[in-house]
């Protein structure tokens, strides 16, 4: 059986309980300031202080410092419902609810924060906002989101609160209101960097024209003057939380993808289903999330006050747990890995919710606490009675070491002459030096530009004898200030060419660094500036080496592809973000048109044109296709990337070049049927995407493939075969092919495995008969039930007399998930004789119930993922290849193939002639939910096409389904018309239970086909039915009661979770994610995860509601959509399998409020299961926990 390990750091398990998170509803009482200030754990040498407090404030967002040492500070008494007014979009039943009055909530300022964290004054600059979120301070004001606009706030007295507001950008979604735009943060080049929140979908522009749509987890970076918006990164989910280094690196926080990640710009982060651009997701620097997916707030400590144990740390916030994580970064080349710490901040008060974080002109760190007794905004309903609209507080970390260090004074910028504010360039405090910078500019202009032109004009001999600010980096103080003088003279117009060819030669990484993020910003590029950014290609320094890619990125020339090349070659293997940093530079390269042309008619090594060609997949053109297409008979291309390379080729190649594309693959050698098959498939997944239906050019390969199919499908089917255990009816074959590892350290080898389907399962997998060896040997791995019991012989691998049926031999499973290899030995009057092999899994239990078998020394006798019957029937069905039909009607009649192939040959029959109900028959045949008995009535069925024994055989399998089957069967029956009429009929006639009609799914769907008429008769045939909610809450408290009443087996909660949940849940790196990811999901309590389970519906996340689709045809077909290819829909299934369906076929597509889980997941998931399920969750809310 599988395990779940929790390594948890330092001390193994103590924390699981010692620091447990909060629960969803924290059930003390709120305690007042100066005791929260009691309860909170610190290391030692620092002190906590309040700064703030309700209800001088409400529940703090975002904060922000100015030049003058003011803490600027969003915060809400409206959150999570708006306030009515202008653009505040309808909300969904989920979040129902607007305030039925004006905005309240506000962004203040707080100012003359003292020694002790006290401050002089709060003052509300500016009142009467929508739960704003995003703000920075700018000369003479400040810009903030309020719902549902980006305005610029001007003060235009002096006296500190907005006088007038004009809207910068608009156009912002709000149905989500725990995201929304959020942590402006204004860098050195002028710009202003800002996060995009969860479901909302924003379409904006700037004054310039430019417009883009932004769809739930995105970043982006504007114009303080509203003149540019544009987009900075693609995906992630709920972005919240920003914050620079001294290179110029940009971090940000996420939930439900990773807790920090460094932005490239151009890159594609993972979020909810959404796919890449083609280069793949950008590098992660963490391989863990902190045990929570809402981390949210980031602050880099580039020095000054802290001690140096704290400087060059990463600070995030964990409102779920309570904590403020500290990450150390280790770099590789120009890339970062997180290395955790110790936390910096925990609380014995769960209220404690930090949500932001900020390093100040002092060094201090602040905290925005977004006090409340419940944080979750989809774990807990809004409207629960605990959840605190009012209460927030600001507290300030101070390091006072053994008592004798002073408390920071906070500095006044603004009242600093421009010689004191190009001296502030020197300091360690990155926060001092990005507001002199911006001040220096913004005040001073041509003045400062004066100042700064010795110090980039000097050498570093002159500036050497400055202090170290940076023991990790080993940078100067004055290098720093080079970096920041620099920005001054470029922002102000007067950095010309002979400074910046000086500027490459600095002796100063850093100094090159900023230099590359300079030329980047610039308009346009000259001759010198050009070859000043291939220098910097060249640097020994590979975070210069990533600046000057990520400049050229922006300003693409054809022969800077060879040079961009040559990097990616060069680049470490581990310095993973310069590798993606190139192929984003290619990218952007090849999709200018001219450029693309160019590279796609050049001569290239085999190496680069593979190289370009994996780019090219990012590269949505005729050119890119071109790239694609050359590269696809490469010798030692992996399988994967020929295929995207196929597809890549057939969706983007020009309509007179896809016969000579498919000839080209066609002819491919050294290929097995499958890869045969598996490109074929890639082209036409290509041409399916690219819109249209003419599939001709593919049909001759088609056709000839497919009978090379059916004829391996036939000979495959007679080399094992399942039968039912002696005295049991037949039922659903257990055995499969799934990868074991061996004894002697051979990984990743296919079994015949029983575990393949579902461990319940029973059955006899029996070889075809075979001359007997003198020697055969094989490898065994399996169970014969639990650790702690006496091992049953009900599991076994044996040997038989063909003509007797003697069994001559019999081994047994090794109660190891590794396989042991087995030897049987025989004397030369047995050697010949005719026998054959039996795999016998006779256990019907729910755990350690499973035997595996493989690496036969016979030939052919090895499992294979490839089953030529189903690919055979999949491609005379996509093809509509009626030449093939008589070869398939002659198999499912006559059986001279295996039952799984004969089932799948069938319903690609029946795809040629609509017979939808027996379609559902056959259906439910497939999943082995009747007898194989009553499966061969309904195959004759399906060749003999006489619809008066098809009525009789649809009521005969509906009245032996047990009611969880029939309601699977009139799930399917419910997605066309004939068979939501049959639904009906059915149910009246007394053959099927009208309680599926409660559920859910099937009432949805037979709404979608049949109208309101569909409903009148659900609601008569339910009328007398005891309520579906009160059996839902009789389950729960029975299932609670063993929940509390017995102890959880997590090793089986693992396996249980492998089998019924990760094909659509991910924690870790176990799983799909195609539902919510359930890292921390623990959190929830057993209570909660119990309703989770039982009553998906009650509780579902916008982002994943299904789809209810009607076809042109008048089926409905019924998914969680993923995202668009081309022309087709991408959706998926209760199961996690993903199915596409062409746009020009729908007809409407509506939006439930359903989630995929089946609604009666709690009936199909045995008690003990769903207890051990549950006890699992729990346990993986320790940081560390994982399922391996």
């Amino acid at each position: 059986m599988q395990r779940v390990i929790c390594a948890v750091a330092v001390c193994g398990l103590f924390t699981a309980i010692a620091d447990a998170a909060p629960p969803l509803v924290v059930e003390t009482d709120p305690n007042p300031p100066q005791r929260q200030r009691e309860l909170f754990r610190i290391p030692d040498g620092f002190e906590i202080q309040l700064v703030a407090s309700d209800p001088d404030i409400g529940q703090p967002m975002n904060l922000c410092f100015d030049a003058a040492g003011r803490l600027w500070v969003t915060h809400s008494v409206e959150y999570p419902y708006p306030a009515e007014g202008p653009d505040v979009e309808p909300r969904d039943a989920r979040f129902a609810g607007v305030g039925d009055h004006p905005p309240r909530d506000r962004l203040s300022v707080i100012e003359g924060i003292g020694p002790d964290g006290t401050p002089q004054r709060i003052v509300h600059f500016a009142q009467g906002l929508n739960i704003p979120i995003g703000q920075v301070p700018v000369p003479g004001g400040a810009i903030a989101y309020s719902i549902p606009s980006i305005r610029r706030y001007r003060d235009t007295d002096g006296d500190l609160q907005a006088d007038a507001a004009e809207v910068l950008y608009s156009g912002f979604g709000n149905l989500d209101t725990h995201g929304m735009v959020n942590s402006f943060t204004r860098w050195i080049d002028g710009w202003i960097y800002a996060c995009h929140g969860f479901r909302n979908t924003s379409e904006v522009i700037g004054d310039d024209g430019v417009e883009f749509t932004m769809n739930s987890g995105n970043t982006f970076r504007f114009r303080e003057n509203g003149s540019q918006i544009e987009q900075f990164t693609w995906g992630q989910v709920n972005p919240f939380g920003m914050a620079f280094d001294p290179f110029g690196n940009l971090y940000n926080a996420d939930c439900h993808s990773m807790p920090v990640t460094l932005l490239l710009k151009g890159a594609y982060y993972p979020s909810f289903g959404k796919p890449h651009d083609g280069l793949g997701f950008g590098p992660d620097i963490i391989d863990h999330n902190h045990g929570s997916t809402g981390i949210c707030g980031a602050a880099y400590h580039s020095g000054g006050h802290f001690p140096a144990d704290y400087v060059d740390c990463l600070y995030i916030c964990n409102p779920v747990t309570g904590r403020v994580h500290r990450d150390r970064l280790d770099w590789h080349g120009s890339t970062p890995l997180v290395q955790s710490q110790p936390d910096l901040i925990s609380s014995e008060d769960g209220w404690f919710r930090p949500v932001d974080v900020a390093v100040g002109p002092d060094g201090a760190l602040y905290i925005a606490d977004f006090y409340n007794a419940i944080i979750g905004h989809y774990e807990v309903p809004l409207e629960h009675p605990r959840r605190d609209r009012t209460r927030g507080r600001i507290w300030r970390l101070v390091w006072k070491g053994g008592g004798d260090v002073e408390s920071p004074s906070m500095p006044d910028l603004t009242a600093e002459s421009v010689e004191e504010l190009v001296s502030r360039l020197q300091s360690s405090n990155l926060t001092i030096r990005t507001l002199a910078t911006n001040l220096l500019i913004d005040r001073h202009g041509d003045a400062a530009a004066e100042a700064v032109r010795p110090i980039v004009s000097g050498t570093r001999e002159v500036r050497a004898a400055g202090p170290v600010v940076s023991e990790q980096h080993g940078f100067l103080a004055s290098d720093v200030q080079l970096a920041h003088a620099m920005w001054v003279l470029e922002r102000t117009d007067v950095l010309d060419n002979d400074l910046v060819a000086k500027l490459a030669d600095d002796p100063a990484a850093i100094v090159r660094v900023h230099l590359g993020r300079v030329l980047a910003e610039k308009a346009d590029w000259s001759d010198a500036v050009r070859a000043v950014s291939q220098r910097l290609l060249r640097d020994e320094d590979a975070s210069v080496q990533r600046a000057a890619v990520e400049a050229m990125a922006r300003h693409p020339q054809h022969d800077q592809v060879p040079l961009l090349l040559s990097v990616l070659k060069n680049a470490a293997a581990d310095d993973t973000l310069l590798q993606h940093a190139v192929r984003i530079a290619l990218r952007d390269h090849l999709r200018d048109e001219a450029i693309g042309e160019q590279v796609a008619a050049s001569d290239w090594a085999p190496a680069e044109l593979q190289t370009l060609a994996k780019v090219s997949l990012a590269v949505p053109t005729s050119s890119g296709a071109k790239l694609t297409r050359r590269a696809i008979e490469a010798e030692d291309l992996s399988v994967e990337v020929r295929r995207q390379l196929i597809e890549h080729s057939a969706r983007y190649l020009a309509e007179d070049q896809l016969a000579g594309l498919v000839a080209m693959v066609r002819s491919l050698d050294g290929r097995d049927l499958e890869s045969e098959y598996e490109d074929l498939e890639a082209v036409h997944a290509g041409l399916t995407q690219r819109g249209g239906r003419d599939e001709s050019v593919l049909k001759p390969w088609g056709l000839e493939l497919g009978e090379r199919l059916i004829d391996r499908a036939l000979a495959a089917g007679s080399r094992w075969s399942y039968r039912p255990l002696p005295g049991r009816s037949p039922g659903e074959n257990p055995f499969g092919p799934r990868v074991r590892a061996c004894a002697d350290g051979k990984q990743d080898v296919l079994f015949h495995d029983s575990l393949s389907r579902a461990e319940t399962l029973t059955g006899i997998w029996r070889s075809e008969t075979f001359a007997l060896p003198q020697r055969l040997t094989f490898w065994l791995a399996g169970h014969r039930g639990f650790p702690e019991q006496p091992a049953h012989d009900r599991n076994f691998v044996q040997l038989c007399d063909a003509v007797t049926g003697r069994t001559l031999e019999r081994a047994f499973p090794p109660r190891h998930d590794t396989a042991q290899e087995v030897e049987w030995t025989f004397g030369e009057g047995e050697v010949g004789q005719q026998v054959y092999l039996e795999i016998v899994d006779g256990d019907d239990g729910n755990a350690y119930a499973w035997l595996a078998a493989g690496r036969f020394s016979l030939d052919g006798f090895e499992p294979t993922q490839f089953s030529a019957g189903r690919v055979a029937a999949d491609l005379v069905g996509t093809l509509r290849m009626q030449e093939l039909l008589p070869r398939l009607i002659n198999v499912v009649a006559n059986g001279p193939a295996g039952w799984t192939t004969r089932v799948r040959f069938a319903r690609t029959l029946l795809e040629f002639d609509s017979r939808p109900l027996l379609a559902a028959m056959l259906e439910v045949v497939s999943e082995g939910l009747v007898s194989q008995a009553v499966g061969e009535r309904v195959l004759q069925q399906v060749v003999a096409g006489e619809e008066m024994q098809e009525d009789e055989l649809l009521k005969e399998v509906a009245n032996l389904l047990p009611e969880s089957g029939q309601r699977r069967f009139a799930t399917i029956l419910a997605g066309t018309p004939v068979g939501a009429e049959a639904v009906f009929s059915l149910i009246e006639a007394g053959r099927m239970s009208p309680r599926v009609l409660q559920d859910a799914q099937v009432a949805d769907k037979l709404a979608a086909v049949a109208g309101q008429s569909a409903r009148s008769r659900i609601a008569d045939l339910t009328r007398d039915l005891p309520s579906q909610d009160a059996a839902l809450q009789e389950m729960m408290a029975e299932r609670l009661e063993l929940l509390e009443g017995s102890r959880a087996d997590l090793d089986r909660g693992t396996w249980v979770f492998k089998k019924s949940c990760a094909s659509c849940h991910r924690i870790g790196q176990e799983g799909k994610q195609i539902g919510p990811q359930l890292d921390g999901v623990g959190i929830r309590g057993p209570r909660r995860l119990l309703e989770d389970i039982l009553d998906p519906n009650r509780n579902v996340d916008g982002a994943f509601r299904t789809t209810t689709i009607l076809l042109d045809s008048g089926k409905v077909v019924t998914g969680l959509v993923r995202r668009e290819e081309g022309e087709t829909l991408i959706l998926a299934n209760e199961k996690g399998e993903e199915f596409p369906v062409p746009v020009d076929e729908i007809d409407e597509q509506v939006k439930s409020s359903r989630s995929l889980m089946p609604a009666n997941f709690g009936e199909l998931l045995p008690p003990e299961d769903l207890r051990d399920l549950i006890g699992f969750l729990q346990a993986v809310t320790a940081e560390q926990a994982s399922v391996r």
